[in-house]
């Protein structure tokens, strides 16, 4: 809006002499906006991002900066295209004038807060019509965009392999070894192989710390490594583990609900005649029954011989 102000000074002398003096004034009116862009993931109905606003420098010979009604707003998700004015600003005289926006930090976890001052200047000139207008290059309505970006922190993982033995007990010369497998670009731990000895603690190890930068399912695959031991019985089947990692909005990246970030995988070993040997045993068995079934007829018969 821009106003045009003439004031009439009229003095009536004693000589009956009219004097009129014209007064001239120009006004205008400018606006500073603020708009919000958050990169990373979407808005919520939670979110809300507050800014504030403050006087720069003023032109030579003018006392103050004109400043709006409010000088603090709160920008949130249903404010259109996520801007918002700091209202009016009324211009009485020409210059430039600079302001001061800044973003207040929020306590939303994940988002990074932009600590940049952001100067905004209004250079203003009169046309001559009454009405103070932006000086060329300049703009009496101007919005500054504040962009905050999220990101969650990486989650940890781990995968354990705890070796059972039945049949015997361990002996200090046991030892066991797995391996860890995955799809290319699956995160993996610094070691894909352990040894498990008698040593460890519950005959329990791992394979080192895994760490998760994106949220997604992830599907590894633990295998024993076939030994020498005499009478242990290896197991010879893939162990599927799966790790499903999720964002949690607030700037973590967690275990889904059903899911573990640590996770430990039981592997059985049993110790006596190896499967598939039975055979090989009950054939030499079998020659031994006969030869003392053959031997004890043979006694009984003398037995009655001689009676």
């Amino acid at each position: 809006m821009f106003v045009t102000t003439t004031t009439y000074d009229i003095t009536i002398s004693n000589e009956s002499e009219i004097d009129i003096t014209n007064v001239y004034s120009a006004s205008g009116e400018g606006e500073i906006k603020v708009l919000k862009e958050l990169k990373g993931r979407k808005w919520t109905n939670n979110d809300t991002f507050s800014f504030e606003l403050s006087a720069g420098e003023a032109p030579d010979g003018v006392d103050a900066v004109p400043m709006p009604e409010q000088t603090r707003i709160t920008i949130k998700k249903s404010d259109r295209n996520n801007a918002k004015s700091f209202g009016s600003i009324k211009f009485t005289e020409a210059g430039k004038y600079t302001y001061i926006v800044k973003e207040i930090e929020g306590v939303l976890g994940g988002v990074s807060y932009d600590e940049t001052e952001h100067k905004v200047t209004i250079e203003v000139v009169d046309n001559g019509k009454g009405e103070l207008v932006a000086a060329k290059g300049s703009s009496l309505v101007q919005t500054e965009a504040f962009t905050n970006t999220y990101g969650a922190k990486e989650a940890k993982g781990q995968i354990f392999v705890q070796k059972l033995l039945k049949g015997r007990a361990w002996t200090d010369n046991d030892q066991f070894t797995f391996t860890l497998s995955a799809d290319k670009g699956t995160p993996m731990p610094a070691e894909t192989s352990v040894t498990i000895r008698k040593s460890d603690a519950d005959q329990t190890k791992s394979f080192g710390e895994i760490k998760f930068t994106e949220p997604g399912k992830y599907t590894y695959i633990v295998r024993e490594t076939k030994g020498n031991i005499s009478g242990v019985n290896y197991d010879t089947k893939d162990h599927k583990v799966t790790i499903e990692v999720v964002d949690d909005g607030n700037g973590n990246l967690v275990a889904k609900d059903g899911s573990a970030l640590i996770q430990t995988v039981k592997i059985t070993n049993t110790t006596g005649v190896k499967t598939g040997d039975e055979h090989n045993i009950l054939i030499p068995m079998a020659g031994m029954l006969s030869a003392i079934l053959a031997l004890l007829i043979m006694i009984i018969r003398r037995r009655k011989y001689n009676a």
